[in-house]
């Protein structure tokens, strides 16, 4: 996407659902106005939030969670049955997921609230 007016900006901030980054490609500079250099400094600001998933964080956090389920389940390995370890583990793996999904739908709020953020600074200083 090519942002040449103010107009481009604002629509970025509102391009997405709640959850979606904005489908745009990467952003070059264009506007009248700004040094060359501050609007490299944008657009690389930009491109880097839009180009985040949260894939990172989730992957972190359920390897977090599925290591502290693991550690749960040998810690009761020894005095609980069969179906109450296979309880365990499922509870674990179920916890893992939700942890992770949790932790990407953090990211991607914070990334759009940090979009919407540089996106009124950007139209501040123009």
């Amino acid at each position: 996407m090519v942002v040449r007016k103010k107009t481009d900006l604002e629509a970025l901030s509102r391009a997405a659902g709640i959850l979606g980054m904005p489908q745009v490609g990467k952003l070059v500079f264009e506007l009248e106005g700004p040094k060359r250099a501050q609007q490299l400094v944008w657009e690389r600001r930009l491109n880097a939030y839009l180009a985040r998933c949260g894939c990172t964080a989730g992957a972190v956090a359920t390897l977090l969670s599925l290591a502290g389920g693991f550690v749960l389940v040998i810690r009761h390995a020894g005095e609980a049955s069969v179906l109450d370890l296979i309880l365990w583990v499922s509870a674990a793996a179920v916890g893992a997921m939700l942890f992770g999904l949790a932790a990407k739908i953090a990211v991607l709020l914070i990334t759009r609230v940090q979009i919407r953020a540089t996106v009124k600074r950007i139209l501040r200083a123009t």
